[in-house]
């Protein structure tokens, strides 16, 4: 009885130092595969490892050390588990390997850090998107494209074409940035980006301004980016109302409502279709809807 209680007990301390050792394994392998991509390769990683040698230098040598126990383990197969278990060097050796690999996650992590601070909106994408962008490569546009809608809403692309860039919303409306976009660096090309767009629909609203008021509404909302379009329709009407309540009569601001929805719903129902029919209607649609509570903001003070 006494013999089989001790070896019972053996049993069980190797059990749970195998279990012990899986998971050892186990964290150093979680930590390899998510590193790899970043700082392995053929050539060493690409160019978010370049920028950090010595992270790269420590995913290296856990990387070597790791490769040494996955060689020596399937040289002793089909007794691997054994040879698991029974590696005085093996527990050593694994915790080596999540050590150096934590380090270079710990240095990875900084240099993210340091890259949103540069360009905040980095904040709005995860770490493997942001891994995608700083990747190497030639073409900005190409590693920013796809995550692009993440940092600036409602915007699907920018075209960088040799004929000057342009940005494209979901619904197919185009603005001309008004710059060339030839930075390789994705945060220099990015901020260039970000800038050429403030100007662009300052450009934009100034433009609009000037024809908010006109006769053709459908003409000037066609020719006008939609988000100008609105806002000057709200810049137009609150300058209007500041005077007309000044003056104590409100039937000018009124009447000009009035007559602006009156030929959107025109324009709507002229309408005879054709290329870019579902972007018009958006863009009327989205100015009826301001116009309709500029009406009733109207009658509520009157």
């Amino acid at each position: 009885g006494s013999e089989m209680c001790i070896r019972d007990r053996g049993l069980a301390e190797e059990g749970d130092e195998l279990r012990r050792r899986l998971e050892l394994w186990a964290d150093a392998q979680r930590r390899w595969v998510g590193l790899g991509a970043i700082f392995g390769g053929a050539n060493g990683g690409g160019a978010v490892a370049e920028r950090l040698p010595a992270a790269a230098a420590k995913f290296a040598d856990a990387d070597r050390a790791f490769a040494r126990c996955r060689r020596d383990l399937l040289a002793k197969a089909p007794a691997a588990v054994r040879a698991l278990l029974e590696s005085e060097k093996l527990p050593g050796t694994l915790e080596h390997v999540a050590a150096a690999l934590s380090d270079a996650q710990r240095a990875l992590g900084d240099y993210l850090e340091m890259q949103r601070g540069a360009f905040a909106r980095f904040y709005f994408v995860g770490d493997d998107d942001l891994l995608s962008i700083l990747g190497g490569g030639d073409d900005s546009a190409a590693r920013v494209g796809p995550h692009l809608s993440k940092m600036f809403a409602a915007v699907s692309a920018v075209d960088a074409a040799d004929g000057g860039a342009r940005m494209a919303s979901f619904d197919g409306e185009v603005v001309p940035l008004g710059v060339a976009l030839e930075d390789r660096d994705a945060i220099k090309w990015l901020v260039k980006v970000e800038r050429a767009m403030r100007v662009a629909v300052a450009a934009s609203l100034q433009k609009a301004l000037a024809g908010v008021d006109g006769d053709d509404v459908d003409g000037w909302l066609a020719a006008t980016p939609t988000q100008a379009a609105v806002l000057a329709t709200q810049i137009s009407w609150a300058a209007a109302m500041d005077a007309a309540v000044a003056a104590g009569d409100l039937a000018k601001p009124a009447a000009a409502i009035a007559a602006k929805l009156e030929k959107l719903a025109a324009a709507v129902v002229a309408d005879a279709g054709g290329e870019d029919l579902a972007l018009r209607r958006r863009k009327r649609e989205q100015l009826i809807v301001e116009v309709a509570q500029q009406r009733d903001a109207t009658a509520a003070l009157g």
